[in-house]
């Protein structure tokens, strides 16, 4: 966005290290991708299309199972808070995150492990028939 429009704002992690002297701190997407790159006026915009893009995410993954999620996601959702959505997309692999749970097969409870069934004894002869 800055390309396009420009920025108001010079480097803002050494400015606030500047005023505040207590070093330079990474902002959420947010902050870096709607106010510090697009401007207090498109800051809207750019919140809009960085909740697109995480609905996408959301919705590639809802045929998984929720603790599948969690796990995968665990370090996706600490990425998205402390850097910016594109670089988090492209370098820390979210987006990679994203085509793998849309590739993902569909989750079926009834497919999953069931220990009765493993505990009851196999009849051979229909095994091998089959």
């Amino acid at each position: 966005m800055r390309h396009l429009i420009g920025c108001s704002y010079g480097e803002l992690g050494p400015e606030l290290a500047a005023v505040y002297r207590d070093g330079n701190f990474n902002a959420s997407f947010l902050a870096t991708e709607g106010i510090a790159s697009a401007g207090v006026v498109f800051a809207p915009v750019a919140a809009f299309v960085c909740g697109l893009i995480l609905s996408i995410g959301s919705t590639v993954s809802h045929h998984l199972p929720p603790r599948f999620i969690a796990v995968s996601s665990g370090i996706a959702v600490q990425t998205v808070m402390n850097v910016p959505l594109t670089t988090g997309l492209l370098s820390n692999g979210i987006a990679l995150l994203f085509l793998l749970w849309w590739l993902t097969p569909e989750w079926r409870p009834a497919l999953a492990y069931e220990p009765e069934r493993a505990a009851q004894p196999v009849n051979a002869v229909v095994a091998a028939a089959s």
